[in-house]
This record gives C-alpha cells, sequence and structure tokens, in this order.
C-alpha cells in the first residue's frame, strides 16, 4: 500500500513539471504569436526608440533615438502609471495609429502603418533569451526523473528547488 502512495506522488510531481511546461509554452505562444509586430522596439521605462525594423512610408516617420510621448490616445505618463494599459493592443496588420514623438526638441506627429509580420522583427524576437528557460526546465525535469531522493520529505525539498 505504501508503494501506491509513492506512486502517486510521483505522478503528481510529473504533473506539476508538465504543467510548467505549459505555462512555458503559453508564454512562448505569447511572444511569436501574439505581441504584435509593430515594426519598431523601444524602451518603456524612457519611451526611447531602440529600433527601427520598417521604413514608414509616409514622412516623417520614425527614427533611432526618438522618444515616445503618445500613442494613440495613450501618453508615456498613462503608460507608465497604469501597468495593465498597452500601446498596441488590438492593433492588426495595416492599421494606422497616430504617434507623437520628440525628435531633437521637436514633437512630431507620425501616422505609423502597424507593418504586420516581418522577418526582421522576427529574428530579433526568436535569437532572444527566451529558451533558456526551456533549458532550465529540461535540467529541472532530468533532475526530478533522474536524481529523485527516496524520502518523501527530500523528494519534494528538491522539486520544489528545480521546478
Amino acid at each position: 500500500m505504501k508503494k501506491d502512495l509513492t506512486n502517486r506522488w510521483n505522478v503528481s510531481e510529473l504533473l506539476l513539471s508538465l504543467s510548467v511546461l505549459f505555462v512555458l509554452l503559453f508564454f512562448t505562444y505569447g511572444i511569436f504569436g501574439y505581441a504584435p509586430y509593430i515594426g519598431f522596439r523601444f524602451n518603456p521605462p524612457d519611451g526611447k526608440i531602440l529600433a527601427v525594423y520598417i521604413q514608414g512610408k509616409n514622412e516623417p516617420t520614425l527614427k533611432e533615438g526618438d522618444v515616445l510621448v503618445r500613442v494613440g490616445a495613450n501618453s508615456l505618463d498613462d503608460y507608465h502609471a497604469d501597468n495593465r494599459l498597452a500601446f498596441f493592443k488590438g492593433v492588426k496588420p495595416g492599421d494606422t495609429i497616430n504617434v507623437v514623438v520628440n525628435r531633437n526638441g521637436t514633437e512630431l506627429a507620425i501616422p505609423w502603418v502597424i507593418p504586420g509580420f516581418n522577418q526582421l522583427e522576427f529574428n530579433i524576437r526568436f535569437f532572444n533569451i527566451w529558451w533558456l528557460a526551456y533549458i532550465f526546465w529540461a535540467v529541472g525535469f532530468a533532475a526530478q526523473l533522474l536524481l529523485r531522493p527516496k524520502n518523501s520529505t527530500l523528494r519534494r525539498l528538491f522539486i520544489a528547488a528545480f521546478t
């Protein structure tokens, strides 16, 4: 009977690790499939545009070093005040958003067309550190399977440390 209890714990421990894998897959989908490809990257704390992947067809267009002042109806101060606010929530490729930037002390209103998926922005997202979480998960899962202590208390502590 004690053996059944141990097997039941093994199954629940495996389910815990698999649930962590599910969360990792969910966040990976968010990075690649849900987050909009807006054509540029900005630094959220100060609003500085770090890279422009697609050049706008209209002049003026966004340039590296510009500082975001307002995106659509939301200002950068609103963005900092409300953690739930997203500048580009619900935008679709081809939508035009009015982006106000500060360039060398002058505010410019730029109609920015959301380009949608583009290879350069995808490459920036793909060759990033998101995959490190999978390496840590795999090492923890292998440790859970291969280095399992016999004592149930030590086993729980071991799994808590590696999951």
